[in-house]
């Protein structure tokens, strides 16, 4: 028999992979028919009784278990009180049934059960099951605001013995999570005594057993229940003993699927919906009850993400446009620190708030796990936690001279100190399954609280009417006092002196201009009256009492023949509830430092892979120099190093200088024309040359060529053999510090060269025998594949090689030899050339005869003083001098040791 099996279930959203080997054998009810569609915000619509959703929304996650230990211990598969009906059997007509179909009717009955039962919460009060009976129970024990607090041992049994009857650990668990405020932005459950501390199990304090603890429901909570009654809620059903009603959803004040979020797991779905600020939410739905037309834009003005109750920083809020819409997405949300400098030179990383769901000793221990592994760098000591009644406080330190910017984007890379939080708006909506975006979830809530008043309304008419109809009749039977005294008392029974009294009184129903005889019921009302409190009554009073009941009967059908009049009440309302408020703790995009995520990819893909971290302050002018063997090391400096910032030792070589910000991202390519990209925050900044450090990893043979920074608009790939590539920096690869490829080099070639450039410059290329060609860079189409190879450059002659390339820029251009050599030419003396020329001859290794230049190592445009980067890692500087003619014999620009020579300009 297979052992994993899909099945589809009679809604198309649920798709049920199920496992036979689940040990989760709980009831099993047949899955219910769908619910007729909701009724739009009209006085029909919202005088109706809401549509009686099939299932509920579900538990907490602790109370899944709990049903599997249910099973094991002998559950009968009879009504718990979530899901209306039994198990489902399948008939059996003597002949044999297959066990995987059994297996696969029943986990799928299952499945319905959970996501509908339990797992989900109902879009109109956000609240699961377990959490809606927790908060009926306590208001039933008389545990509202204000009253004194009750034990919590209480409010479980309560819970378990009449409508819930599962484990105690998962009612109290849920229970805990409602008195949270670190897990709630709006408590539920005010708690007193011990409720655990934030952050998963192994690194928190947990609550203590409810033995000990005491709880009532909180302001927030206690004014839901003004509204909780059979005659306007109306949504009532009877409990798991049938012997109770209990209702399927409380009249929430404000949009509490959104203030405090829900997270639930199901079979084949789950929700993840993180909490909102209370005033944001209740301004958003307002803003829809004024204009039921409302963008999702507009929506957003007013609630413009996530407000977690532990604060933090979303780096990336341009995604909850798109998650919100959907009703699916991620957001990173990372911690809220600062930097102190402290004695003896060192600097500290000081963390004052952190993601939701993480607690301090977390981050501890993750930090000492990362830097016992070497994947933290620069940190001192054991990290310090610090936090105490006045709020977070974690301190790392870091080790003098280290990188305080290296150490934050390690921090960040390792630890939780960023995380992602996913939104996935799974609900209940008319009692089944269904993702919605965060306007529709706005939209039911806003019908719900329209219904919800309407209800009241009415149900306070009717009162109002029913009073009525006891007034006019006690005023009629004032009118005739002494007839009606006299027919009481001498009459046979009851009956003969309801017959005699409705024969003799007569009224005016409210509303009304006839005079019609008094109802049965009326009449039972005067005999039940004593006589001598008939006798008593005080006519003016009763015609008092009767004006202001029919005014008020006048004005609530005036309020519920008016949209507006009902628009008026809801707005009001959520204004109300909106004053419980606190102000936003999350903070949306940068405040204060931010280290922010870079999608980095597979070789060829960019995007969508390992996130790279780096710290967003603000920015650092910095230098960079690199070696073939792969050395980097940056500078904080605005003007150009007199001194190359590697310390080069024998055997390696220097390419050239990249002037950038530590905001950036350095493009380092191989000669095998692979490219990996490296954060410029990440590299250590240096006032001198040091050894530096190895951010790629490179093969054993593969060397270093060039650098370049991701903010040129374009790129100019060059080849020893004169192919050429044109691309953008964001169609290379972006896998960080992980060489991949760039172009594709035909066999024996190899890259020399990248030059950053405009769409209007012009390119030159320079070979080592001293040819140059200037060819303009728009005719060369840009390439969009990493894979793609390049186009014919420049023609060489048999035995040359390019060896260096730039663009053309003010100034003359400068042409370096290895020898130290060179020259400073008038760029009109360098006529422009199709691609694929084969240039003009500008220099001549073999001249001067006596001392000839040597082989040519580099060029560039300048219009003043350069510098020389020389072999050894000496910088020498190159004089302004005049520029002369192509034809001009090189001569000696730099001095060059024996042993040294000249590799390149910056």
């Amino acid at each position: 028999m297979s052992t994993r099996r899909r099945a589809k279930a009679d809604d198309p959203q649920l798709d049920l992979v199920v496992d036979d080997d689940a040990d989760e054998t709980a009831e099993h009810p047949a899955p219910a028919a769908a619910p007729p569609p909701r009724a739009r915000r009209t006085k029909a619509a919202a005088s109706a009784p809401e549509p009686e959703p099939e299932g509920a929304a579900g538990d907490t996650d602790p109370d899944d278990a709990d049903d599997a230990a249910a099973a094991a211990d002998g559950a009968d598969g009879g009504d718990d009180g979530d899901v209306g009906g039994g198990i489902g059997r399948l008939d059996w007509d003597g002949d044999s049934v297959d066990a995987s179909d059994a297996l696969l009717e029943r986990a799928l009955a299952y499945g319905m059960y959970v996501n509908l039962g339990r797992a989900l919460p109902d879009v109109r009060d956000g609240l699961k099951p377990v959490q809606r009976r927790i908060v009926h129970a306590m208001d039933e024990l008389g545990g509202r605001a204000g009253r004194p607090y009750q034990k919590s041992a209480l409010t479980v049994g309560h819970v378990i013995g009449n409508y819930h009857p599962h484990g105690d650990s998962a009612v109290y668990d849920a229970m805990v999570r409602m008195a949270q405020d670190f897990v709630l932005n709006v408590p539920l459950i005010d708690g007193q005594g011990n409720w655990g501390s934030v952050g998963p199990k192994e690194y928190s304090d947990p609550p203590a057993a409810y033995r000990y603890t005491e709880a009532r429901l909180s302001p927030a909570a206690t004014a839901w229940l003004g509204d909780l009654r059979p005659e306007i809620v109306r949504d009532y059903r009877p409990n798991f003993t049938e012997k109770k009603d209990e209702p399927w959803v409380l009249p929430v004040t404000f949009p509490n699927l959104l203030v405090n979020g829900s997270r639930g797991i199901g079979w084949s779905m789950a929700c993840e919906i993180p909490p909102h600020n209370l005033a944001e939410a209740c301004a958003a739905a307002i803003a829809l009850a004024e204009d039921p037309d409302a963008p999702l834009a507009k929506l957003m003005k007013h609630l413009p993400g996530p407000d977690f109750p532990t604060g933090g920083i979303v780096v990336d809020p341009e995604a909850l446009a798109e998650a919100y819409e959907r009703g699916q997405g991620t957001v990173r949300l990372q911690a809220r620190f600062h930097t102190e400098q402290l004695a003896g030179g060192v600097q500290a990383i000081v963390v004052t708030e952190l993601p939701y769901g993480v607690s301090p000793d977390q981050i501890v221990a993750e930090v000492v796990k990362a830097a016992r592994a070497d994947k933290i760098r620069d940190v001192t000591e054991m990290p310090r936690n610090l936090t105490d009644r006045s709020g977070i406080r974690v301190q790392v330190r870091s080790k003098r001279g280290g990188s305080i910017d290296r150490l934050i984007a390690d921090l960040f890379r390792t630890t939780s100190l960023r995380i992602t939080v996913g939104i996935n708006m799974t609900v209940l909506v008319d009692g089944a399954p269904r993702q919605i975006g965060l306007r529709e979830a706005l939209d039911r809530f806003v019908d719900f609280r329209f219904q919800i008043v309407v209800a009241r309304l009415e149900f306070e008419r009717d009162e109002l009417l029913r009073e009525l109809h006891r007034l006019i009749a006690l005023l009629a039977a004032l009118d005739a006092i002494d007839a009606v005294i006299r027919i009481v008392r001498g009459s046979e029974d009851d009956d003969d002196a309801k017959r005699q009294l409705i024969a003799k009184l007569k009224v005016v129903p409210h509303g009304q201009s006839k005079a019609v005889p008094i109802d049965d019921e009326q009449a039972q009302w005067i005999i039940d009256m004593p006589i001598k409190r008939l006798a008593r009554l005080n006519r003016l009073k009763l015609e008092e009492e009767r004006r202001a009941k029919g005014e008020r009967v006048d004005e609530i059908g005036r309020i519920l023949e008016s949209h507006d009049a009902l628009k008026r009440i809801v707005v009001g309302e959520l204004r109300e509830a909106a004053k419980l408020s606190g102000p936003r703790r999350t903070a949306l995009g940068g405040d204060g430092p931010v280290v922010a995520a870079a999608a980095a990819s597979a070789p060829g893909q960019r995007g969508g892979g390992r996130q790279v971290d780096v710290v967003q302050g603000p920015a650092t002018e910095v230098w960079v120099g690199a070696t073939q063997g792969g050395l980097v090391v940056a500078q904080s400096r605005a003007s150009a190093p007199t001194a190359y910032p590697v310390d080069v030792k024998p055997g390696d070589r220097p390419l050239g200088l990249v002037h950038s910000t530590t905001d950036g991202e350095l493009l380092c390519f191989t000669a095998d024309a692979e490219v990996a990209r490296v954060r410029l925050a990440e590299l250590p900044l240096s006032s001198r040359a040091v050894r530096g450090h190895t951010p790629i990893q490179m093969s054993r043979g593969q060397e270093l060529v060039a650098l370049a920074t991701d903010d040129a608009p374009f790129l100019l790939l060059v080849t020893e053999q004169g192919e050429v590539k044109r691309c953008q920096p964001d169609v290379l690869p972006g896998a960080h510090a992980t060489l991949a490829a760039a172009m594709a080099l035909p066999d024996g070639d190899r890259l020399v060269a990248v030059v950053p450039h405009d769409e209007g410059d012009e390119i030159l290329l320079a070979t080592q025998a001293g040819r140059v060609l200037r060819t303009p860079a728009k005719p060369i189409r840009p390439v969009k594949g990493a894979a793609a190879g390049g186009v014919a450059g420049m023609r060489l002659a048999p035995g040359d090689r390019i060896v260096a390339a730039c663009a053309v820029g003010p100034g003359d251009l400068v042409v370096l030899h290895a020898s130290g050599h060179g020259k400073r030419v008038d760029l009109a003396d360098v006529p422009a050339k199709g691609r694929g020329g084969g240039g003009v001859q500008l220099a001549s290794p073999d001249k001067p005869a006596k001392e000839p230049a040597g082989p040519v190592a580099a060029i560039r445009c300048a219009d003043g003083p350069t510098q020389a980067i020389l072999l050894s890692g000496r910088v020498a500087k190159v004089p302004a001098d005049p520029a002369v003619n192509r034809a001009a014999v090189s001569r000696p620009l730099v001095e060059v040791v024996v042993g040294d020579e000249a590799v390149g300009l910056a």
